[in-house]
């Protein structure tokens, strides 16, 4: 047993978290015979039912597209958190979290427990037992902007990089006459004191991104990539041809706002399905077929900034959305065939590490809880 000591705010909590065991043949397999692994996050990106029908963009031409490349795409998928450090948590450790409430209260906004546990994952020490190389793309969002237990972070030295210096904090932000009353705000209905949910990168930066992983097809394996894109999540920088445009985050919602932004969203969108496809002909070029993971952590919901209102406020179109994620998967091999139509994260990495190396990793059952940026903790069981 392994034992891992988490402590925030002077909160301490040890887990006992089992060492996951290998069996059978696969644990045998020779270096040259693991599969490098693609783990790619895009953030708020909406599955094809929601967006069938909140934005009436249909999403079929590269869906079709991904599975003539060998992808199975789940036709029902579903977010397990409406959070992006909630999500990722559950989805790299394989568990659900509701421990989490009853540790730091359902108002907390700590999180540093989450963070902790997507930095040093258990699918990213199982796959560092096994000779694995950890590569890492650091982001401007909070829970992915570091991890120090990568073996390269791209661009190397991740947020000290020139590169991310100049990108995490945007000209827009510095000169925003908003960004006071947003202060002011904020202490009268005691929200953060910054409401944006991360500094904005530059469309430059992003599209930056996806070439650099499209790259690493030509390094040295076995290699886990953990690449979260902050896209297609707001603000809206790009236009269907990826041609930058100036920046657009929503700070309000009424129908005038709601209607620009289902265009937007759309741009974005058709934007990094052409991005996708580009990249995953490039990894698909590997010599031995790569494990490919495209996952939205959660659906869109058009919040203001992003963030997901309480259930009492937020109405059910918008609950539906942010529980609808994108997902697809590339799991050659006849791992394709494990897959199915209702699954949600915190199950997709159990059934690569089974089929893959043999671990003993149970699935869970497939639910989703709904909480808001106000109060993250407070989960509602919605499916």
């Amino acid at each position: 047993l392994l034992m891992l000591t988490l402590t925030t705010r002077g909160w301490t909590r040890q887990r006992w978290r089992p060492v996951v065991p290998l069996a059978g043949p696969a644990s045998a397999r020779p270096r040259s015979d693991l599969p490098d692994i693609y783990f790619i996050v895009l953030d708020a990106y909406t599955g094809g039912r929601s967006l069938k029908r909140n934005y009436q963009f249909d999403n079929a031409e590269f869906v079709s597209a991904l599975q003539g490349r060998g992808f199975f795409v789940p036709r029902a998928s579903r977010s397990n958190y409406t959070l992006t450090y909630l999500a990722l948590a559950a989805a790299l450790n394989w568990e659900y979290l509701e421990w989490l409430p009853a540790l730091l209260g359902e108002r907390s906004n700590d999180f540093a427990i989450p963070r902790a546990m997507i930095e040093d994952s258990r699918t990213q020490r199982f796959l560092k037992g096994l000779g694995y190389r950890v590569i890492f793309f650091p982001t401007a969002y909070g829970a992915t902007a570091r991890n120090r237990h990568a073996d390269l972070l791209i661009p190397q030295g991740g947020q000290a990089h020139p590169r991310l210096r100049r990108e995490f904090f945007s000209s827009w932000l510095r000169t925003t006459p908003l960004r006071p009353i947003f202060g002011w705000g904020c202490r009268l209905t005691r929200c953060r004191a910054d409401p944006l949910p991360f500094n904005p990168e530059s469309p430059e930066l992003i599209l930056w991104k996806f070439d650099q992983i499209g790259a690493l097809a030509r390094s040295p394996g076995p290699k886990f990539v953990f690449a979260h894109l902050l896209t297609p999540h707001e603000p809206y920088v790009f236009t269907a041809n990826c041609t930058p445009k100036p920046l657009h985050w929503p700070s309000r919602m009424d129908r005038v706002e709601d209607r620009r932004i289902r265009v937007a969203y759309v741009e974005q969108i058709r934007c990094v399905n052409s991005n996708l496809l580009a990249l995953v002909d490039r990894l698909q070029q590997q010599p031995l077929r790569p494990v490919i993971i495209l996952q939205g952590d959660h659906g869109n919901g058009r919040f203001p900034f992003g963030r997901p209102q309480p259930l009492d406020v937020a109405t059910p179109e918008q609950v539906a959305e942010r529980a609808d994620p994108f997902g697809a998967y590339y799991l050659p091999d006849g791992g394709n065939a494990l897959l199915y139509d209702s699954i949600s994260p915190v199950n997709v990495f159990p059934i690569v590490l089974r089929h893959y190396y043999g671990a003993q990793v149970q699935r869970l059952e497939d639910r989703t809880y709904y909480s808001s940026s106000r109060d993250p903790y407070r989960f509602t069981r919605i499916r």
